[in-house]
């Protein structure tokens, strides 16, 4: 038995066409227990609904890794190094993730990294600063944490 409508050959039994939905067999309607196929053009997108391009979902993981590594590099950007490095891997995924659905993820990433970044910067530059007053004279750094402290003088 071949369908009306689309000429698909039908199996034994079936009322309905497996590849168009329509009715093939008119005896026994009223025994019918199952649906017909739902056919895919029902399941149509809004005109209004954003389709993301292929390949966008596999961004997503990076928008999340990018906030991820901006919180680290946050975190360790007294470490200088680790808070340097952590934040310009944030800065790195948060930029190639922009494009991705969650884009306000991926801000969020950059921003904070941009952050670390300027902090661990920052912290380096205070470090050598220091280190530098601290070799041109040693015994300056141990009165001015005295004098910080209210300690007793140690030397």
């Amino acid at each position: 038995m071949y369908c009306t409508k689309c000429g698909t050959l039908a199996k034994e039994g079936d009322y309905y066409c497996r590849k168009c939905g329509a009715v093939v067999d008119h005896d026994g309607l009223d025994q019918v227990t199952s649906f017909p196929p739902v056919r895919r053009d029902s399941f149509a997108v809004p005109a209004d609904a954003e389709i993301p391009a292929p390949g966008d979902e596999t961004k997503n993981w990076m928008a999340w890794l990018s906030l991820l590594l901006s919180v680290a590099g946050l975190l360790l950007f007294f470490t200088v190094l680790p808070g340097f490095f952590a934040g310009m891997l944030g800065i790195f995924f948060g930029i190639y993730a922009r494009k991705s659905q969650r884009k306000k993820t991926a801000a969020a990433g950059l921003i904070i990294s941009i952050i670390a970044v300027t902090c661990s910067v920052a912290t380096g530059v205070l470090f050598i600063y220091y280190m530098r007053s601290f070799a041109a004279d040693p015994t300056a750094i141990i009165y001015g944490i005295e004098r910080i402290f209210d300690l007793p003088y140690l030397f």
